[in-house]
């Protein structure tokens, strides 16, 4: 943790606004504390994001912990309560309202960050998770360490460490959380994996979230890499987002589902995540069919 630190030290300065999502929870006040602490000696602008899903009766409790928190430590305090949920999937249309309330923040404030506390026992899992129902290629990878925005950069400063060592920064420097009592429930699938399968694989590899933080990365190396060639060929096969299908069908396989993902991204945005690669099999299957007419839907 002592090199995220002086990495922050280094990143940040005074002219700067940093939005820090928080839940409460271990991982997002250890994010909260480091930076209040950052901002000892780099004296920025430091925004507090909670966001009340309004799904446990432990969540007004929480606010009023997070609230407190900032209050001591004169960091500037922002809150949403989430209302109303659609019929969609509810942790997608969460993430959703979680992020449309960090662009509004960091607009409000001209925010220069927007940090979230994703560690690399994170990233395992939802690499993990992603292997497992099928993805892409950037899927795969799970997330990167920073995003830019149109006018802003998210930032997750403790991708490269794990759930044990912010536990043992939390309980060093005497740092308060909350415990979200749905992460002990396994109808949801993360925990699952963070109670039963990721244990396992500690037990054979010690050090295995960083081994899948290093697969991340060498993937979306691979990526990018290949967006490079998918951005010349965009203008030739694309014409208003509609697929010229005779030119589309004469490009490798590769090619084809490639560029069919950034069409997707770009139609889904940040819920591309809810797209596996048997949606875009079935896309290929319908591009490539001599019937007409088809119909096919998406999610």
């Amino acid at each position: 943790m002592n090199s995220i630190y002086e990495e922050l030290v280094h990143q940040l300065s005074k002219d700067d606004t940093v939005i820090c999502a928080v839940s409460g929870g271990p991982d997002s006040m250890a994010l909260l504390s480091m930076l209040s602490q950052v901002r000892e000696e780099v004296p920025f602008c430091l925004v507090c994001a909670h966001v009340n899903h309004n799904v446990r009766k432990e969540s007004d409790e929480e606010k009023e912990f997070v609230k407190t928190f900032c209050c001591n430590h004169h960091i500037i305090f922002e809150y949403m309560k989430i209302e109303h949920y659609g019929e969609d999937n509810f942790h997608n249309e969460a993430r959703g309202k979680r992020y449309q309330f960090f662009d509004e923040l960091a607009k409000k404030y001209q925010a220069k960050y927007v940090m979230t506390a994703h560690h690399g026992d994170d990233l395992l899992e939802t690499i993990l998770m992603r292997i497992v129902r099928g993805s892409t290629l950037h899927g795969y990878a799970g997330f990167s360490k920073q995003v830019q925005k149109e006018n802003y950069l998210i930032l997750r400063p403790l991708i490269s460490v794990t759930r044990d060592e912010i536990m043992h920064y939390l309980n060093q420097n005497e740092i308060a959380y909350v415990t979200d009592s749905s992460n002990e429930k396994d109808v949801y699938t993360r925990n699952r994996y963070r109670k039963y399968i990721v244990p396992e694989l500690k037990k054979e590899e010690s050090r295995v979230s960083e081994r899948f933080y290093k697969f991340s990365e060498t993937l979306l190396e691979y990526h990018n890499y290949i967006q490079t060639i998918i951005s010349e060929k965009k203008s030739k096969l694309l014409k208003e987002n509609k697929i010229i299908i005779p030119l589309f069908l004469k490009e490798e396989p590769l090619i084809q589902r490639q560029l069919l993902y950034v069409l997707l991204e770009d139609i889904y945005q940040d819920d591309f995540m809810i797209i596996t690669e048997r949606h875009v099999d079935l896309m290929l299957e319908v591009l490539s069919s001599s019937k007409p007419n088809q119909v096919l839907c998406l999610p």
